[in-house]
């Protein structure tokens, strides 16, 4: 899996969020069936990486900084888990370039593209309510 358990739970706090407008980290956990204090810390990840804003006072939550259209999946996961690993060697080889390429330098570096353009393309409005 390309995302991390703590891109997987930011995405599906988001997409809660889409859904319900505003919501505070108890409900969103209690819905997604995530950990409370995870859940807790993602929101401010979220908040500090300027995908929600907090609501204070009675009724106060979360809510996103734009439409849900406009978060794509890339930026989500280049927030939350950061793309080095990502685009490293496939092997871990420190050697390996365009230059020197590991035998799966080539078809490392087309599934790479593949995978950064699916999620340029898909934003958090496109998990919130299914396709018919």
């Amino acid at each position: 899996m390309i995302f991390s358990t703590k891109c997987q739970h930011a995405i599906r706090a988001l997409t809660y969020l889409a859904r319900s407008g505003k919501s505070c980290a108890r409900e969103i956990s209690r819905n997604q069936k995530l950990p409370y204090h995870f859940t807790g810390k993602i929101l401010q990840v979220l908040q500090k990486t300027g995908f929600v804003r907090s609501v204070r006072g009675a009724g106060g939550g979360f809510v996103l900084t734009r439409p849900a259209s406009k978060i794509r999946l890339i930026d989500v996961w280049s927030a939350i888990d950061g793309t080095e690993k990502f685009e490293g060697c496939l092997y871990g080889l420190n050697q390996c370039s365009e230059l020197k390429p590991c035998p799966l330098h080539e078809n490392w570096t087309i599934m790479r593209r593949h995978i950064e353009k699916n999620l340029s393309n898909q934003s958090i409005a496109d998990l919130t309510y299914p396709k018919t």
